[in-house]
């Protein structure tokens, strides 16, 4: 029942204390300053997805990132400004770890990466 921008400063709260002017502006910067008093439950999947991504672009994110399969359900521009960011974090000496059946088109610098073939 939380709308976007309720949903993204539940979240992000977690982590550390948090504005909610800061949680709009993230959700603006996904592309979702129109659906931020809208309930997640009548956002598309990609919508939902965007919401949850959001927390990335909140000040002082975490330095590790784990995602789980980030791409599922995004258009290619967005699948494309995700990959810009995960770039931008890593450059700024973030550390990422990341599962997905989506090849990145550039793979951050000094990666490792781990391909799995029935499960091994």
């Amino acid at each position: 029942g939380l709308t976007a921008a309720e949903n993204l400063h539940s979240l992000a709260n977690l982590w550390r204390p948090t504005t909610r002017e800061a949680c709009w502006t993230a959700l603006a910067a996904e592309g979702l300053a129109d659906w931020a008093d809208e309930p997640c439950r009548q956002l598309s999947a990609g919508q939902r997805r965007r919401v949850a991504l959001a927390r990335l672009q909140l000040p002082e994110p975490p330095r590790l990132w784990l995602l789980d399969e980030p791409f599922t359900a995004l258009d290619a521009s967005t699948c494309a400004r995700l990959e810009a960011r995960l770039q931008a974090h890593c450059a700024a000496g973030g550390a990422l770890v990341l599962t997905s059946h989506r090849e990145l088109e550039a793979a951050p610098a000094a990666h490792r990466l781990l391909w799995l073939d029935a499960g091994r």
